[in-house]
């Protein structure tokens, strides 16, 4: 349904899977605990996006090409694909995102 829904193609579908666990295991239920808080006694402490969303996520300086102003936003648009998560499904505020350039430019013969 994720998949469908963000109109990617079907070799996402694993990132679609995953972030369908997540979002399903941090959504908040006003009756109820969700299973992030179950588990970790907290409210999940991110942003609840879904999956195939267009954002803005931030490249740093450091892979901003030279060729650009210098006052030029050293953010690139991307599509949001779910959480990098660490092990011991710790979140440490990172995303899985492509770049929408990428994206359009891409055979989707080729892996992701």
């Amino acid at each position: 349904m994720n998949l469908e829904q963000a109109g990617l193609h079907p070799s996402y579908w694993s990132y679609a899977s995953r972030h369908w666990c997540m979002a399903h295991n941090i959504q908040d239920h006003p009756e109820i605990k969700s299973s992030w808080e179950l588990r970790f006694g907290e409210k999940f402490k991110g942003p609840n996006i879904p999956f195939g969303a267009r954002i803005d996520y931030w490249t740093g300086p450091k892979l901003k090409p030279k060729k650009d102003l210098r006052f030029d936003p050293t953010s690139n648009p991307g599509i949001f694909l779910g959480y990098a998560m660490q092990p011991g499904f710790i979140w440490r505020n990172d995303f899985l995102v492509t770049s929408l350039k990428d994206l359009m430019e891409k055979d989707f013969n080729e892996s992701v």
